[in-house]
């Protein structure tokens, strides 16, 4: 092959080739000027065209039409039911509060008042819940008169066992049981009314301390406990809330300011390297794209 000969595919080739660069450079600092520069680029303080780049410069807009989409569209109120009330939510959910309930019951009431309060509190509570079982305890004592009620009782019992004293019975009337029985009865009385609290209120803090020391779960050994069935009801429970509250939920978790917050708190470079992690493939086809153009209209050149 002579040189004119190499000249002549070169000036065939050439055309493609030029056309098919340009249009490959063309796309590429297209792509590139929708994210570069960040920032403005002055000169003599006038901004240069172009500068930022697109997105950068629309970023606000771009975070609101974002925020509107999600917030709007793609999280509606059936959306954010179906959700919620997803067996896979409602599994989490029922399983997360059985969990805790069985952290919860293997505690002592003390240790449960401590979660909640300080210890000082906690003390305090139960001194006034000994004081409140005492004072009920002594009301309910003189309400039934236990007094009178040892009195009848004792008199049933010594008239019984009279006629096996034989003769000595007869010295035991019922005029002595009586005046004896009515003694013993102020007294009961007398004492509930002097004595009483301080006797009860050492039994009901004995009692109470025990209590307040002994894990809750132990009250409940010897019962069965069914967890599928504890689980289901939880479950109920929590789908009945989600649905009566769906819409005061919805009202309250604001979406799409969320949304728009965060993109906006995003930098460039991440919102750059964002969008390249999802369209890169797409905008490098587009490149290309612009090279085969330019190498086809190079060819198209050739015979017009």
């Amino acid at each position: 092959m002579d040189w004119n000969e190499i000249m002549t595919v070169l000036n065939y080739i050439s055309g493609p080739l030029i056309g098919a660069l340009i249009g490959y450079i063309t796309n590429f600092i297209a792509v590139k000027m929708l994210f570069h520069p960040y920032k403005p680029i002055k000169i003599f303080g006038l901004t240069l065209p172009f500068t930022p780049g697109i997105i950068p410069r629309r970023k606000p807009k771009l975070a609101k039409a974002i925020s509107n989409a999600v917030g709007n569209e793609l999280f509606t109120e059936d959306d954010l039911k179906e959700i919620l009330i997803s067996d896979n939510i409602k599994n989490t959910v029922s399983d997360a509060i059985y969990a805790k309930a069985e952290e919860l019951i293997s505690k002592t009431p003390m240790e449960l008042s401590l979660n909640i309060t300080s210890e000082e509190k906690s003390l305090e509570l139960k001194d006034k819940t000994c004081t409140l079982v005492t004072d009920k305890i002594i009301e309910g004592a003189r309400e039934i008169d236990i007094g009178a009620i040892i009195s009848e009782r004792g008199a049933d019992v010594i008239k019984e066992k009279r006629s096996s004293l034989g003769m000595f019975g007869m010295f035991i009337t019922d005029e002595l049981i009586n005046s004896l029985l009515e003694q013993l009865k102020d007294k009961v009385n007398e004492f509930i009314d002097t004595d009483g609290s301080e006797v009860i209120r050492l039994k009901a803090e004995e009692k109470l301390s025990s209590v307040y020391e002994t894990p809750i779960s132990q009250y409940f050994e010897g019962y069965e406990i069914d967890k599928d069935l504890i689980k289901n009801k939880i479950e109920e429970i929590y789908e009945v809330i989600i649905k009566k509250s769906l819409s005061t939920l919805k009202g309250k978790i604001d979406i799409a300011s969320v949304v728009e917050r965060k993109v906006n708190d995003m930098s460039v470079k991440e919102l750059e390297e964002l969008c390249m992690s999802v369209m890169k493939r797409e905008l490098g086809a587009v490149i290309n794209l612009g090279a085969l153009i330019g190498f086809v209209i190079g060819i198209i050149n050739i015979f017009v």
